[in-house]
């Protein structure tokens, strides 16, 4: 919205029950509550997804019906199925969506109810096609993922590539600490520290007095009380663990959206080792290299532990490719193409 607000007023309809303060209008539309039953039976009824189901909500179909916009942007595919219903016919010409992950992809990385997973994922494919077909422009933050939309007959993709205004450099000091950073309630985050656990004892043996930060809420993978290893949990601000922070890192296998914890660790000068999935498309603009399998990811996360000169050489690599990046304000050009303000 920000990026928008630079060349076009802008405001927003969101699902929530919290009022949320803000520089632009914003309506709030309360989310019904989830009722399992009800969604399934309309699922089949409508021929749809379960989470495009889901997310078709009188409540906002009638409040999109009572606005008048030159543009509508939906964040994520399934919050657009409200507004075509709102509109029918006419939608194509004014919705925009930011496909932000493929739900699709994310319900195919889960190892629960397969069967389940491998007939929702297959349907939840479906829709999402459909509504990107629909829309007048779409984006994301992956250019592999826009890739397979457009091989499905998606057109007009635009790619999005943010950055954050750059915070004060973090130094690199003498603490041989990782930071895994994330929401374990979302699954592949919760696969992608079950995967660094896994690879964690390889790695202290060559770096005697690493120490792992697991920082966010969620559930633990049962190997999780492993020497040096620290579970900080949900903290409301994360500035200090960042200042005792060698290197972010993100093994996720499944990935998705903005990123943005990599995007805060390069605000920082913090070198990240993330996975090619973990990563997306910003090593396309920024200086990291996606690290793909077991071995080299852990000597890549030895490597910045143990040569200090090597890790200030790519933080301060990082740090001043990204402040390059936001002054030339690469990111509000991007939401521009794709929303047609330029």
């Amino acid at each position: 919205m920000e990026a928008a607000a630079a060349s076009a007023p802008v405001s927003a309809t969101v699902l929530s029950t919290q009022r949320w303060e803000s520089p632009w209008p914003i309506d709030c539309v309360d989310k019904p509550p989830l009722r399992p039953l009800r969604v399934a039976a309309r699922s089949q009824f409508d021929r749809r997804s379960l989470i495009h189901t889901r997310f078709r909500i009188p409540g906002l179909r009638d409040q999109l019906r009572g606005t008048s916009e030159d543009r509508y942007a939906a964040h994520h595919t399934y919050m657009a199925e409200s507004f075509l219903d709102a509109r029918g016919s006419t939608a194509s010409e004014q919705l925009c969506i930011n496909l932000d992950v493929s739900e699709s992809a994310v319900l195919k990385s889960r190892r629960d109810l397969p069967l389940l997973r491998h007939f929702e994922s297959g349907r939840t494919w479906r829709d999402e096609v459909r509504c990107l077909s629909e829309a007048r422009a779409v984006a994301g933050f992956d250019e592999g993922e826009l890739e397979l939309y457009s091989r499905s007959g998606v057109a007009a993709e635009y790619i999005l590539r943010p950055c954050f205004a750059s915070e004060k450099l973090t130094p690199i000091g003498r603490a041989r600490h990782l930071l895994y950073l994330g929401d374990r309630t979302w699954k592949p985050n919760y696969l992608a520290l079950a995967r660094l656990l896994k690879l964690w004892g390889a790695l202290v043996e060559r770096c005697p007095g690493a120490r792992l930060l697991v920082v966010g809420r969620g559930p633990l993978p049962p190997n999780s009380t492993q020497e040096g290893v620290r579970v900080l949990g949900y903290l409301d601000s994360v500035d200090q663990v960042w200042d005792d922070t060698r290197a972010l890192v993100a093994p996720i296998t499944i990935g998705g959206g903005v990123r943005i914890k990599i995007l805060e660790a390069a605000s920082r000068g913090v070198p990240v080792v993330a996975s090619p999935a973990g990563l997306g498309s910003i090593g396309s603009y920024l200086p990291i290299r996606p690290v793909a399998g077991d071995a080299d990811f852990i000597a890549e996360c030895v490597k910045l532990l143990n040569d200090v000169p090597y890790a200030q050489h790519c933080s301060i690599e990082l740090y001043e490719a990204n402040k390059q990046w936001w002054s030339e304000r690469r990111f509000e050009g991007d939401v521009r193409r794709w929303l047609d303000l330029a």
